[in-house]
């Protein structure tokens, strides 16, 4: 098992991937006032939406919607780390393999969230430091036998990355058999977890710490995940 990089994510807009952006949520009618309280934010939205000029956001979320606008945001950052360049056109090329991770997962989370692009957004900038230009060479990315147990969810999470994060530790440790075994003999996840050596425990609690460092959420350890 491969140890998580720490990756330096731009936490101003990681916390909007992290939170409820339905068109119903606090976060959503907020988001005016959060981008103009981050001045680095309001800078990559003016170039992006109004040729430098200053912009309603409100207008353009009317006219893109929530996605249209993160989705901008997200190609303007990569653009930074793939071109070395503050790209004045969006391009949806550098962002394609997110968005496709985000469409083929998103049967296992809860909408109005973004964690899949999050999560992609981490592995893509990982990939970069790798020289590597596409999320599905990443080890982290779902291969088929993830994907089997997302799909064998009894319900939709929030937390989607965390859940492909460890099963990826357990198919690491256990194996697919195993694995599959504790899970048709309904273990729970603490029937599990004691099963696992110490130093498993510690491999997996140190990436979870890395990435939960990563994208900014650092009351990791308090929140239920499964």
């Amino acid at each position: 098992m491969e140890e998580y990089n720490y990756i330096d994510m731009p936490d101003e807009y990681t916390r909007l991937l992290r939170v409820d952006m339905s068109t119903t949520s606090r976060f959503h009618t907020g988001l005016q006032s959060y981008i103009l309280e981050h001045p680095s934010l309001m800078g990559i939205v003016n170039r992006l939406l109004s040729n430098g000029e200053e912009v309603d956001v409100h207008a353009h979320m009317k006219k893109l919607g929530w996605h249209g606008v993160r989705d901008r945001i997200l190609s303007f950052y990569m653009g930074i780390v793939y071109k070395s360049a503050h790209i004045e056109k969006v391009d949806f090329t550098l962002v394609d393999d997110i968005l496709e991770f985000e469409q083929n997962f998103r049967f296992a989370t809860v909408s109005g969230y973004s964690r899949l692009v999050l999560f992609g957004m981490y592995m893509k900038l990982d990939c970069a430091d790798q020289g590597v230009n596409d999320i599905t060479k990443h080890p982290l990315y779902p291969n088929e036998i993830t994907m089997k147990y997302l799909k064998n969810m009894t319900e939709k999470v929030i937390n989607v990355d965390y859940i492909i994060i460890l099963i990826h530790h357990l198919v690491s440790f256990l194996g697919e058999d195993k694995l599959s075994a504790y899970i048709e003999q309904n273990f729970s996840y603490e029937s599990i977890y004691i099963n696992l050596s110490e130093e498993q425990k510690e491999i997996m609690a140190k990436n979870f710490l890395t990435y939960g460092a990563s994208i900014g959420e650092t009351e990791l350890f308090t929140m239920k995940i499964v």
